[in-house]
């Protein structure tokens, strides 16, 4: 017993506690939205009617998913180092990829305008040739830098 602490985890391991951590924020999230439907007792569920029943399970089983796969290669990485560790990754793990798919622009930037395409229609005018100006030689003094 003695290793057990220093054992690192096995990335099905951190899987195991990522998934028991995304099921207890599973279960928060649906008793919050479950509400006394009457007087009599009962519950409102959380969806009208069956085809929403099919879509809010649908919806638990890929956030139950999502607490499993970030926790599990996490934990396969050395990155979570003991079973509490994984259980909060699985427990926020809908909140960070959340975040993340927030961060990421929906509609991306305009391209860069593009340089207007050079098409030759007519042929080229020949200009006549231009001298340059006689330019008068610059005078160059002669310095001397020796020091007698």
């Amino acid at each position: 017993m003695e290793g057990l602490a220093s054992d690192p985890m096995t990335g099905l391991d951190a899987a195991q506690w990522g998934l028991l951590g995304s099921a207890v924020a599973e279960a928060l999230n649906l008793s919050a939205s479950m509400r006394p439907a009457s007087d009599t007792g009962r519950w409102r569920r959380p969806w009208r009617n069956t085809t929403e029943r099919g879509l809010v399970i649908f919806a638990v089983l890929l956030r139950l998913f999502v607490g499993c796969g970030l926790a599990a290669p996490m934990g396969a990485s050395g990155q979570l180092p003991t079973p509490f560790a994984a259980f909060l990754a699985g427990l926020a793990a809908p909140l960070i990829i959340a975040r993340l798919f927030q961060s990421i622009p929906l509609d991306p930037a305009p391209p860069p305008p593009q340089p207007p395409s050079l098409t030759v229609t007519d042929p080229p005018t020949v200009l006549p040739a231009v001298l340059p100006a006689q330019v008068e030689p610059a005078t160059v003094e002669a310095r001397s830098d020796a020091t007698t």
